[in-house]
């Protein structure tokens, strides 16, 4: 059976999660494309809604996120499209032999990762619980396995033969983290100092060691910073307490929230305030009015000492 005869529900509008990355026009050429591809291949394509596929191979069902695979086409050339499909699905549905990691930790080691997490994500699976750590309020820094197709969140089940403490897997995840390379723009946007870290996968987790991969962002009073998304983080670094904070403020609040709107992989609204190696949470409402963020309570006990007159 082939997507031809398998499909049966194809959307009919390019999903507004979509607007700011293609165009209508290109979104279902980028369709076109994945049909073609599974019209060649032995998984059976029966339907595609809201950014989404569904996959059947043999009794098995996929569901497969367009996020990653538009975000990547969008800062590509158009020329380039069709083979950089194919090879992503390619790489996509090729099989990883998972058990073989979890038998054995020397060869899974090189796969460890973090993966950051807001809410959105059940830290306790109905049948078993994630292995995570709660590193910014807020937020799930969740263990994962970073393969060659796919991430994938691990079970604390799923480590039982590797006989190693989850500190130390923590910190060689972490390790491989830090070595994956992301985009930094630093500049001025509306006379506001911004560091912002792009990156498809690896921005928010490499924000866990601020200073070490990012030290340039850390200013004399610490940094102000978002983290709408896994692939986006804004930082603005204090370097002077007066009325520019205020505007910094305002505008990494906008900044942070339409990136959250928009981009996939939604994190945390929240702002974030660094400062001597800690991350401390804005206390953050929502009012009829709209979003509430109100200063940590070390930042105003720090600006209420250290104001500048």
């Amino acid at each position: 059976m082939n997507s031809k005869s398998s499909l049966t529900s194809i959307e009919e509008q390019l999903p507004e999660k979509y607007e700011h990355l293609v165009s209508e026009r290109q979104y279902f050429r980028v369709l076109a494309y994945i049909c073609r591809y599974f019209e060649e291949k032995d998984y059976s394509l029966t339907e595609i809604t809201e950014g989404s596929l569904i996959i059947l191979e043999e009794e098995e069902t996929m569901d497969i996120s367009l996020d990653n695979l538009i975000k990547r086409l969008s800062s590509r050339g158009e020329e380039n499209w069709k083979q950089d499909i194919y090879t992503y699905f390619d790489q996509l549905l090729e099989d990883t032999n998972t058990e073989e990691l979890f038998r054995n930790f020397e060869l899974a080691k090189e796969y460890l990762t973090l993966r950051l997490y807001g809410d959105q994500i059940d830290t306790h699976s109905e049948q078993d619980a994630l292995v995570f750590r709660q590193d910014l309020a807020g937020t799930y820094s969740v263990l994962s396995l970073d393969l060659p197709s796919k991430f994938q969140v691990i079970l604390k089940s799923e480590i039982e033969d590797w006989s190693v403490d989850e500190d130390t897997l923590f910190q060689i995840a972490l390790q491989n983290a830090n070595r994956q390379e992301v985009e930094t723009a630093h500049g001025y946007w509306e006379e506001t100092e911004i560091l912002a870290i792009i990156s498809n996968e690896y921005a928010a987790i490499k924000l866990l060691e601020l200073e070490d991969n990012f030290s340039e962002s850390v200013g004399e009073h610490g940094a102000l910073i978002a983290v709408p998304t896994k692939g986006t983080v804004f930082i603005h670094p204090v370097r002077s307490i007066d009325a520019n904070l205020n505007e910094a403020l305002s505008l990494i609040i906008r900044q942070g929230n339409l990136i959250y709107e928009s981009d996939p992989g939604p994190i945390t609204r929240n702002l974030f305030w660094y400062h001597d190696g800690q991350f401390h949470a804005f206390d953050m409402q929502m009012k009829e009015e709209g979003l509430s963020y109100q200063l940590p309570e070390a930042m105003q006990d720090y600006l209420d000492e250290h104001e500048e007159n």
